[in-house]
């Protein structure tokens, strides 16, 4: 979760945090039922819904669904 803090520096750009994002959530929803502070990933996820990037944001709209947290 700490690469939504991270300073972007070349080559990294927004662009490419968003896809680490998209693809931390995906990791998220393969083991959810076994992370015990959800609370830090529900809040975290919550945060992609508003994601710049629209894969990303169908990520997180996707794992809260599924999830029943919306």
């Amino acid at each position: 979760m700490r690469i939504e803090k991270a300073p972007i520096k070349p080559p990294i750009t927004q662009e490419c945090k968003n896809i680490l994002i998209g693809k931390a959530i995906l990791a998220f929803d393969d083991y959810f039922d076994q992370i015990k502070n959800k609370a830090s990933i529900i809040s975290f996820v919550k945060k992609q819904v508003n994601n710049t990037r629209n894969a990303t944001k169908v990520k997180a709209e996707k794992f809260l669904k599924k999830n029943r947290i919306m």
